[in-house]
């Protein structure tokens, strides 16, 4: 009888062993893939970003020195922001953003594209691009 109930605490021991195993390991690939998932939207973010503000530094370029022109066409505020959904698109719910900051000094237009998170502000890319505006005679 002594015996049968050793084998039986032995057999929930090692069942209770394997189970503590599993239930880490779970936890172990929970936790890196939750890691993989949130990389995988960062560089989606930044690689969006990086897209957008090229194609806000081509409209600027183009419209130069008319920064107001460049306002009208990209279609943002009057503090310069674009705001982008989670699919990177205007309209709906802003969860990103790109502030554009330009100064223009003895024929040098410069430009400050920055895009960030709207919730937290943290910054996703940023950018500086300068065009030499023509000198009118």
């Amino acid at each position: 009888m002594k015996q049968s109930r050793s084998r039986h605490s032995l057999y929930l021991f090692a069942i209770t062993l394997l189970l503590s195993f599993f239930l880490v390991a779970i936890l172990v690939c929970t936790s890196l893939f939750l890691f993989a998932r949130e990389k995988n939207q960062q560089a989606n973010a930044l690689s969006s970003a990086s897209v957008k503000a090229v194609s806000i530094a081509d409209t600027i370029k183009a419209c130069a020195p008319d920064m107001q022109q460049a306002k009208t066409l990209l279609g943002a505020d009057k503090d310069f922001h674009l705001y982008y959904d989670e699919n990177w698109q205007k309209g709906g719910e802003p969860i990103y953003c790109a502030h554009i900051d330009y100064t223009v000094s003895d024929h040098l237009l410069t430009t400050k594209i920055r895009f960030y998170r709207t919730d937290d502000m943290e910054s996703i890319f940023q950018m500086e691009i300068k065009e030499f505006l023509e000198v009118k005679k």
